[in-house]
């Protein structure tokens, strides 16, 4: 697959080679294969050079939030609390320079990724950042179910049931209040 990805890279100038989807399918390529030393690098080389291009004015290269999401994938799928708090780095780099968004799937997968190695304190950070933060300006970060549901099982994986128990019940009422909605 990189081979091919250098091929992709050499086209002459111009083409339309070179597009988000095909730095964003080997990327969620090297994401979900089997993970050493070299993936995470790897991964990030890719996404730099595809970030230089797009701030280069190649405007068909601006990373979306597939291809962040699979950046951030190649670390969570690590069970080392280091990786995760690389992709945590990472996302945060993104927004604070203000050139992109993650998304809350992208979020979420960090989350997981803390919750895998049994810290659920930086899931519910993570958790209620965002639900703060879709109070404020950024209602696309509200989290969803799925991200309740990781919040409920990092609690549960390490035996806090108060903290469990707090998250299911919020779990409840989102889809109660969803059931509702649907029903108008």
């Amino acid at each position: 697959a990189l081979d091919v990805f250098r091929l992709m890279e050499q086209s002459l100038p111009g083409e339309s080679s070179n597009s988000v989807h095909k730095y964003g399918s080997i990327i969620w390529a090297l994401a979900r294969a089997p993970q050493n030393s070299k993936t995470v690098s790897t991964v990030l080389s890719i996404f730099g050079r595809m970030m230089q291009q797009w701030q280069g004015g190649n405007a068909s290269l601006q990373p979306n939030g597939t291809t962040i999401n699979g950046v951030l994938s190649c670390f969570v799928n690590s069970t080392s609390k280091h990786a995760i708090q690389q992709a945590e780095d990472f996302a945060r780099d993104l927004e604070v320079n203000g050139q992109l968004q993650v998304t809350v799937k992208g979020w979420n997968s960090i989350m997981a990724g803390y919750g895998r190695c049994r810290h659920p304190e930086d899931v519910e950070r993570i958790f209620q950042e965002l639900t703060q933060r879709s109070q404020q300006q950024e209602p696309h970060l509200k989290p969803h179910f799925k991200a309740h549901v990781t919040r409920l099982q990092a609690w549960s994986k390490v035996g806090e049931p108060k903290k469990a128990s707090h998250a299911l019940n919020e779990l409840i009422s989102l889809t109660t209040e969803q059931q509702r909605q649907q029903q108008r």
